[in-house]
């Protein structure tokens, strides 16, 4: 479990709400001291970028296990984007550390055999985090008047819409 603490220090929160005299709001400052663990686990995920002229699919994918494997996007700088979901190993988010290897490697052969027309060496190689329950749900939660909302996964980005109409649900039952 990772515990995720409010910043900016030591697991404090800090809101300010400030007003003009023009306003009708007074100005208020709350400070929350809270500590909540969220059943997460870290992952560095690598993704490779590919010389890619002309039209890409907006997505493909290749499922190997578990809704888990290689996928790919179009990509505006080089033309296209491919990773390979889910296999990343735990890993401490303040470790500066780069793409994995042999995962670019994995990423690089299974991109030659779907993508021929794309240059079979990577252009660059990055690595993001991925934050991921067990069961790969989201948490959208509420403690009190702290609203807590974490779109995990991998996959959160394309859930923005919803999860930021669950979240100010919570927020204004919260008021």
């Amino acid at each position: 479990m990772t515990a995720l603490s409010t910043i900016p220090n030591q697991g404090s929160f800090s809101a300010s709400n400030r007003s003009s005299s023009n306003s009708r709001c007074r100005e208020r400052t709350q400070t929350v001291n809270m500590q909540f663990e969220l059943p997460v686990v870290e992952t560095r995920e690598t993704v490779a970028y590919f010389h890619l002229e002309g039209p890409v699919p907006s997505v493909v994918a290749e499922v190997v296990t578990r809704g888990h494997g290689f996928y790919s996007l179009f990509d505006p700088v080089y033309g296209l984007k491919v990773g390979s979901h889910m296999r990343g190993r735990p890993a401490d988010p303040d470790e500066a550390v780069g793409p994995d290897p042999a995962l670019v490697a994995e990423i690089a052969a299974w991109t030659k055999e779907r993508f021929p027309a794309a240059d079979p060496e990577p252009v660059h190689a990055e690595s993001c985090f991925y934050t991921t329950t067990d069961d790969e749900r989201f948490i959208l939660e509420r403690h009190g008047r702290i609203v807590v909302g974490s779109a995990c996964s991998g996959h959160g980005f394309k859930f923005a819409p919803a999860v930021g109409k669950q979240l100010a649900a919570l927020a204004a039952e919260a008021l």
